[in-house]
């Protein structure tokens, strides 16, 4: 297929010479426009020595428009490969992360954007919370997660927890 929009900047182009990566102002803000599936390297199984390779070329390009208009960064991890997704609510944060590397990482190093100090911070083992030191400073918090194999959930509370009775 073949996409028309006229004034819009064309920033990348495939072989044959159709757009691939289109950006236009509208409003205060910019519509860019990707014709294909940058998350289509999950999907693909890329064998390499026996194990999975997650392909970070096919995304590392939509962060450079978020990364010119300079829009301050809420989570940043010392790692590449990591899905890592903050939900926030009045309580606290709910960090989820997902290691797609094929081997376990060490001493993965976190920065979190919270406006205020945590009153705890905790990771799961198994299933009980532990505490995970921590350091705030600046609306920013730091911490470093011993090792992520797989999955880890991180706990970050801003308000202490209520009361659980449950066994």
């Amino acid at each position: 297929a073949r996409v028309d929009w006229p004034g819009a900047r064309v920033r990348a182009a495939y072989s044959d010479g159709r757009p691939a990566w289109l950006e236009k102002a509208v409003g205060r803000g910019r519509v860019i426009y990707v014709p294909h599936r940058a998350g289509q390297t999950y999907v693909r199984d890329i064998i390499r020595h026996g194990e999975k390779y997650w392909c970070e070329a096919g995304r590392a390009f939509y962060t450079v428009p978020l990364l010119e208009a300079r829009v301050p960064r809420e989570l940043e991890l010392s790692e590449p490969y990591v899905m890592a997704t903050p939900l926030s609510s009045t309580n606290g944060t709910l960090l989820t992360l997902y290691n797609m590397n094929p081997a376990p990482l060490a001493d993965l190093r976190l920065r979190l954007r919270e406006s205020v100090p945590p009153v705890s911070v905790e990771r799961f083992d198994g299933f009980k919370l532990v505490p995970l030191a921590h350091e705030y400073r600046a609306g920013m918090l730091e911490m470093t997660l011993p090792e992520l194999d797989g999955s880890q959930m991180i706990v970050v509370r801003t308000r202490p927890a209520p009361a659980d009775d449950r066994l």
